[in-house]
């Protein structure tokens, strides 16, 4: 038998067993061990001497710097010699080196849990097996799911979130349901319904608020499984409604959301590399974009042709190939709509374009020099995004090669049109919240139409009202909102009516959704890692809390 020094703490971990040899290998550390002289019977908890007979067991242990440790242990069978005991023989307990029937030890078995539960099967089967514990990734989502299962019943849920999420957005959605005082998931529904929750609840008798969307089958699973809960409105989701209704709003608004453009000096025509490689001026990119307008506008006529004649979306769908949501956004609107754009952020290069492509064609090449200008105008991005921006330029030719001897008219851009989405997210910010630009670009839709600066009134209330803890101004605004001749608005205030309790609770109650956001977030990269292959089992296994050892 060979010792090391660094064999202590393995061989302190054996207990009483009885060391018989200890091995170097070259795939690790082979420990031989024998049981005790007696064992006790796990029914009636008698001591017996009589052995049956002899048997071996073969346990994966902790690594030891590196290398696998694999204990042999040589065990025995007893007799239990009590009359009242129905239990004849049975095998040597070890509760504190291992599990029966299990295949590692106790602490081995609990790192291996952790790493599947960190991270996944895959990637943990390629950890465990550079650290000396090899392990498949069966094994490693097996322990992951055991753990799970006997893991310790938490106390009581008071206050209870619920969202849903999808297996496959637009057809399969399960229901997570967070302990927003603890911050953690408290289990996994593998369905969205109002059945399944109601029967979750009345499992859970101590609830006394629930916070949750807009859903109405929530809703409904709420007042049928704890009558006695609260429900509460989520103040985020109340928000993200109106500032849909006010995008519905501005959308018959089109001339109002015109926004002027500074224009390029006369005899300077900015310069963009085109996607073939070759030059071309703005202008030629306009009409390029002027193209594909008159192609989609082609499109619309013939649906609208079609839509007159009494066909229906589905059968517009068929004899025109156009997608549906096209057709039924068409159909409805009655007139094509401005395509929807991202609005240029201040962290983003493209923001300053025209400025740049101006300063570009006076000579300016140093990005160095750009970039303290364009951040005296308010740019927060870095250096290497303006880099990028800029680096096709500098394959271009001068303005002057590229205009010699031909007279260049200035480019006349005096307008842009916002899209009533972008419009509606501008309008819904605080005043605090805005860019020179955003600020400048509020001002004139507001001074465009008065209606503007009215939906702007209303957002910014709504926002306000949220943290005030006040029914009452709630309900001002409401009547407020009735008279004021918004008709999507007024509709917004309608299913407001509907969940009027729930949504006075989100105005008077902390709680909100908040929390239950963050780990559907949390449950997509799971989902994700899984290749969306995994099951409701292994995904709640997952998501729950590891259990204290």
């Amino acid at each position: 038998m060979s010792t090391v020094p660094h064999c202590r703490e393995l061989l302190h971990s054996l207990g009483p067993l009885k060391l018989l040899n200890l091995t170097k290998t070259d795939e690790g550390w082979i420990v031989e061990a024998e049981g005790h002289n007696t064992a006790v019977c796990p029914d009636c908890q008698t001591r017996s001497r009589s052995r049956h007979s002899r048997y071996g067991r073969s346990l994966r242990d902790l690594p030891l710097q590196g290398a696998s440790v694999i204990l042999n242990l040589h065990l025995s069978r007893w007799r239990c010699r009590a009359a009242s005991c129905n239990r004849k023989i049975f095998g040597e307990r070890l509760p504190e080196l291992c599990l029966p029937n299990a295949q590692r030890t106790v602490r081995s078995g609990h790192i291996v849990e952790l790493l599947g539960h960190a991270l996944g099967g895959r990637p943990a089967q390629r950890l465990a097996k550079r650290l000396g514990m090899a392990a498949s990734r069966d094994t490693l989502l097996r322990h992951v799911k055991k753990m799970a299962r006997r893991a310790i019943p938490a106390p009581p849920v008071r206050i209870l979130g619920v969202d849903d999420w999808a297996w496959r957005k637009g057809h399969s959605y399960g229901t997570i349901l967070v302990d927003l005082e603890r911050r953690c998931v408290i289990d996994v529904l593998p369905d969205r319904s109002a059945d399944s929750f109601a029967d979750w609840l009345t499992e859970h008798p101590d609830i006394v608020v629930v916070s949750r969307d807009r859903l109405g089958l929530y809703a409904e699973g709420t007042r049928r499984g704890a009558p006695q809960a609260v429900q509460v409105a989520d103040r985020f989701h109340l928000i993200q409604n109106l500032v849909e209704a006010v995008e519905a709003q501005l959308t018959p608004m089109l001339d109002a959301l015109l926004i002027p453009v500074v224009a390029s000096p006369a005899g300077e025509v900015p310069v963009v590399p085109a996607t073939d490689g070759t030059i071309a001026t703005i202008t030629e990119r306009q009409s390029a974009q002027q193209a594909q307008r008159a192609v989609v506008q082609a499109w619309f006529e013939q649906v609208m042709t079609l839509h007159r004649q009494g066909r229906n979306n589905q059968q517009i769908m068929r004899a025109t190939g156009i997608g549906r949501c096209r057709v039924e956004t068409w159909t409805r609107l009655g007139y094509l709509p401005e395509r929807r754009r991202m609005e240029p952020r201040p962290g983003m290069p493209a923001a300053f374009r025209d400025y740049l492509a101006q300063r570009w064609n006076q000579g300016c090449r140093r990005v160095k020099d750009l970039l303290k200008e364009v951040q005296e105008q308010g740019y927060i991005g870095s250096y290497s995004a303006l880099d990028e921006l800029l680096s096709p330029w500098r394959s271009i030719p001068p303005v002057s090669s590229l205009t010699h001897n031909v007279p260049i008219a200035p480019v006349v851009t005096p307008s842009r049109r916002l899209a009533p989405q972008v419009a509606a997210a501008l309008l819904s910010k605080h005043p605090g919240e805005f860019t020179g630009q955003q600020a400048q670009t509020v001002a004139t839709l507001k001074g465009n139409n008065p209606q503007i600066g009215t939906l702007r009134r209303f957002l910014l209330r709504f926002r306000g009202l949220l943290r005030g803890s006040s029914k009452a101004k709630l309900q001002q605004w409401m009547k407020d909102v009735e008279n004021s001749g918004f008709e999507r608005l007024e509709r917004f205030v309608q299913f407001l009516r509907r969940d009027e309790a729930a949504v006075e609770n989100a105005v008077t109650m902390p709680w909100s959704n908040g929390q239950v956001e963050g780990q559907v977030n949390k449950l997509k990269a799971l989902k994700r890692q899984m290749y969306g292959r995994g099951s409701t089992e292994l995904l709640r296994a997952r998501l729950l809390p590891v259990p204290a050892s």
